[in-house]
């Protein structure tokens, strides 16, 4: 250092002691320069700390929000792999009812091309067929009932070629015979 402290206090030391307060405050600035440049950067390094935990944090919370996104998308996966199965699967009964349907609609003069292509005007005409045809069925009926004679005017007279009646049974009979010989059974045929 530039001055040093004087060996005895006396009147001449006044201008040595100047002279290394001077020097002290020279000395002094650097360092207090760098005490300031220190808490500045103590300042940064705290200030890029907290930005780091708070992009942990967002990292944190970015890594769950993919971890549920991917939890869903699985889930979405299943389910649409289950509606896929569930489609498919009445894709083919769709097919199997038309081929069940084709007949009945051929005898309405109509087709599966005419479903496909005007479904609720084939439902209006198989509608009104069923309905023309459960109308003539009822005519027919009450037609035939008129015609023929009634039922309880006299018993049907019986058929040359049909067995005579069993005759009745007692009630302690049997409806059919026991089996004779047979292994479990008594004598005289009786089952055990």
């Amino acid at each position: 250092m530039e001055g040093t402290a004087p060996e005895r206090l006396d009147a001449e030391a006044s201008p040595a002691l100047v002279a290394l307060a001077d020097a002290l405050k020279r000395a002094r600035a650097p360092l207090l320069s760098a005490l300031e440049r220190a808490g500045n950067l103590r300042g940064e390094i705290d200030a890029l700390t907290a930005r780091i935990e708070a992009g942990e944090g967002e990292i944190e919370a970015a890594e769950h929000a993919r971890a549920a996104e991917r939890e869903a998308l699985r889930l979405a996966e299943l389910t649409a792999n289950g509606e896929t199965v569930r489609v498919s699967g009445l894709a083919e009964r769709v097919v199997s009812l038309g081929r069940e349907i084709a007949p009945y609609l051929a005898a309405a003069g109509l087709s599966l091309a005419d479903l496909d292509r005007d479904g609720a005007g084939t439902a209006r005409r198989v509608a009104e067929i069923a309905a023309a045809h459960r109308a003539l069925d009822r005519n027919r009926e009450s037609s035939s009932a008129r015609s023929r004679p009634s039922r309880r005017a006299a018993p049907a007279p019986p058929k040359p070629w049909a067995s005579p009646a069993p005759p009745p049974m007692r009630p302690d009979a049997r409806r059919w015979p026991a089996p004779t010989g047979s292994p479990g059974c008594g004598p005289n045929g009786r089952l055990c």
